[in-house]
């Protein structure tokens, strides 16, 4: 398809059907890449002695923002861009974007091998000569492909922006596969290490396909004749992707901090609470993929001056993740059970099972209880944050596990002990939401604004 046609195909389509049919590989993406997360880890500790050296995956979470960072803060501006049919600028903040990203990465690759052996010892915390070992060879193979990492999550946020998220999705799901099948089989050749190099050669792979999609004529291309260190675009960058920034560096926080809490709680608590976050993780990247595919629709068309498909795109979006959400929250309190044990993948470090499971049907609960908010938090976070409203966007990319939780997580659990912690979530939910509603509001009001001007400017010519 050529690139007007495309373009043209998100200005006029039927709204619901685009972000329907965008939502769809982005869903598939994410689910993809947090199976990708897991297997490092479920395989790694197979191997003896190797448990607490895949603590080196932090790493990936830090290489990962920083490719989100920049693939965010220069994609929803490509598609503002393209909306106002303005190709060679959107081609400037693609390459300048993508420039960045493989910079930090190597940037991360330098230093980080220079001080490779401080950086195993201080992420292991353990003086297991083993332990240690481990950390070191897996960091390596990390470390090197940091560059091939940041750039390849820019390249398929750029492309997602760009109502592309098909391509996007294949060639991440490529890579990704591919270190699941490699995984088992260079782990049981080469343990540890065998991890490393199977992460190596898939975002490899994953960076060559991404780079290849941009290179096909309906994308926008990344050339190194439109990079220019120019302060304006790169501040333009920086104030669209610092909510993601904000928000996965306020999440590590957060879990640190909960995991800091929990402590001082039974084993049985804490291997709940870890179950309940992984299922709901899976209910959380559906909504957030919905969300995405609302991306692009809002970006292009909030470009071209079409507010009230803006308009139409975040209530569809608010309706089908709430939907979405209410479904699964229902599933989870009537199965909740059966669920738990399936997460729980025969726990054999639990000393009460019984307490285990009471446990984590209580957190299951709640947290179902609440999670249908995120659908409208995480509509309004995506429109805000691809229109360019940077601050408020960060103020809701930072709320559900941050401003909201943390607080809230502290007072809890100082007046009502465990029972507290586990209506944490639940409520920060809810607070989310309350905040969520007037930002929208208000966003709205601008954009009622703003379509006058439109019509005054049209009436005026």
């Amino acid at each position: 398809m050529k690139k007007k046609d495309r373009y043209e195909d998100m200005l006029t389509s039927n709204v619901k059907f685009l972000i329907f049919k965008l939502s769809i590989p982005t869903i598939i993406s994410m689910l993809i890449t947090a199976i990708y997360n897991f297997a490092d880890t479920f395989f790694v500790t197979k191997v003896e002695h190797s448990k607490e050296a895949i603590s080196a995956v932090g790493i990936m979470a830090i290489i990962q923002a920083i490719g989100f960072f920049f693939g965010h803060g220069s994609g929803n501006y490509i598609s503002r861009l393209i909306g106002e049919h303005q190709i060679d600028k959107a081609k400037k903040y693609a390459t300048i974007g993508f420039v960045l990203s493989f910079s930090f990465g190597l940037l991360l690759t330098i230093f980080g091998l220079i001080f490779l052996e401080h950086l195993a010892k201080f992420l292991t915390a353990n003086k297991d000569e083993y332990v240690y070992l481990y950390a070191k060879d897996y960091l390596f193979w990390i470390l090197l492909g940091a560059p091939f990492m940041t750039s390849s999550n820019t390249l398929n946020n750029q492309l997602r922006y760009q109502g592309n998220a098909f391509l996007a999705m294949l060639a991440i799901s490529s890579g990704a596969i591919l270190n699941i099948i490699l995984d088992p089989i260079l782990i049981n050749r080469y343990a540890v290490n065998g991890a490393g190099i199977s992460t190596f050669v898939s975002q490899i792979l994953g960076f060559g396909l991404l780079y290849i999609c941009t290179t096909k004529r309906d994308n926008i291309h990344i050339n190194l004749k439109y990079f220019t260190l120019n302060k304006e675009i790169i501040g333009v960058i920086v104030n669209g992707g610092f909510p993601s920034l904000a928000r996965q560096g306020l999440n590590a926080v957060s879990v640190a901090v909960l995991n800091f809490v929990a402590i001082n709680y039974s084993v049985d608590s804490l291997a709940a609470m870890t179950v309940v976050n992984r299922i709901m993780s899976f209910a959380i990247s559906v909504a957030i993929g919905i969300g995405q595919g609302f991306q692009p629709v809002c970006g292009i068309n909030y470009g071209a001056k079409q507010y009230g498909r803006v308009k139409e795109g975040y209530f569809f979006t608010t309706f089908l993740c709430t939907i979405t959400l209410i479904c699964f929250a229902l599933v989870s309190i009537s199965f909740g059970g059966s669920l738990i044990k399936l997460f729980a993948n025969g726990n054999q470090n639990l000393e009460n099972y019984d307490e285990f499971m009471k446990i984590g049907k209580e957190l299951l609960i709640y947290q179902s209880i609440g999670i249908p908010l995120f659908g409208v938090n995480t509509a309004t976070n995506m429109m805000l944050q691809t229109t360019g409203k940077s601050v408020r966007a960060t103020i809701l990319a930072i709320g559900r596990q941050a401003l909201f939780f943390i607080p809230t997580l502290f007072i809890f659990q100082a007046l009502w002990g465990f029972k507290g912690v586990e209506l944490t979530q639940m409520v920060a939910d809810i607070l989310c939401f309350i905040v969520a509603v007037p930002l929208a509001i208000s966003f709205f009001k601008e954009l009622k604004i703003e379509d006058k001007k439109e019509e005054q400017k049209k009436a005026a010519a």
